[in-house]
């Protein structure tokens, strides 16, 4: 069956050195979470203004977790911060249901050597298999990807102990929260930057979407798209970030803004 997929880090020979995780648990616990949320929907009526709160919870959860943590932080080392708040956005990223930052950092920093190639974890023709991320072979990334990460006792944990704790942290806030307000600004928020993820990730690397362009003519088909920027700060300049990923800072024009960017200059920056 297509959808059932083993992430695998591997040496270049041989291929298969040790199972991590499985695409499979992960749709297993965000089915979980999507549950919860129609429960709710049962239970209580729709509401446009817990709508509004799981969109900016989304966006919130989603630039802390997966942007900043997992993106820029682990898998291209952009930038220096304190160890507590790695230990700190360790939580964000482990609630965003995406993969250890192990299993994150090895499928990106994949994506960026192989780019929109057959060897790219992220290349897809087809739309639906993109946005559902399904796959007919197994994926693999090599084990040099990770080296920095597999030395680093805070990720060989959370990765070892990944679902257990993402569970953990879903009981305790929907204890806190009780179910009405986690569906919305939790559950519903991991699904959201689930797909959405998929979704703004496809178009970037799409030819002639609405609202693409390019800056640098970089050896992919990667654009940035500045209707992204309303949805994402950020992900929009994905060409630029294609461009030179050793740059936190998306921004290479005068008139393109990074929001994320100045975050981590002002807040997160180890001086």
């Amino acid at each position: 069956m297509n959808w059932l997929i083993v992430l695998i880090i591997a040496k270049p020979q041989p291929m298969k050195i040790l199972k991590l995780s499985t695409l499979q648990k992960i749709y297993f616990f965000l089915f979980l979470h999507l549950i919860i949320v129609i429960v709710d929907m049962f239970l209580h009526r729709f509401d446009f203004v817990f709508l509004f709160y799981s969109l900016i919870s989304s966006i919130v959860l989603g630039l802390l977790g997966r942007e900043i943590a997992l993106h820029r932080l682990w898998s291209h080392r952009s930038f220096k911060t304190y160890r507590f708040i790695e230990y700190i956005l360790m939580i964000p990223s482990i609630l965003m249901l995406v993969g250890s930052s192990i299993i994150s950092a090895g499928v990106h920093r994949s994506h960026h050597a192989y780019s929109d190639t057959a060897k790219d974890p992220d290349f897809y023709t087809s739309w639906t298999k993109a946005l559902l991320f399904l796959r007919s072979n197994p994926l693999y990334f090599e084990r040099r990807f990770v080296k920095d990460l597999i030395q680093d006792p805070l990720h060989i944990y959370c990765h070892k102990y990944y679902f257990y704790i993402h569970m953990t942290i879903s009981i305790l806030l929907l204890y806190i929260l009780k179910i009405h307000l986690f569906a919305w600004i939790i559950s519903l928020s991991i699904a959201i930057n689930f797909f959405g993820y998929l979704l703004f990730h496809k178009i970037c690397h799409t030819k002639n979407f609405i609202g693409n362009y390019r800056n640098f003519n970089t050896n992919d088909i990667s654009h940035n798209n500045w209707l992204l920027f309303f949805v994402h700060p950020g992900y929009g300049l994905h060409n630029n970030h294609h461009q030179d990923t050793a740059q936190y800072h998306f921004g290479k024009i005068s008139d393109q803004v990074d929001p994320v960017g100045f975050f981590i200059k002002y807040f997160l920056l180890k001086k």
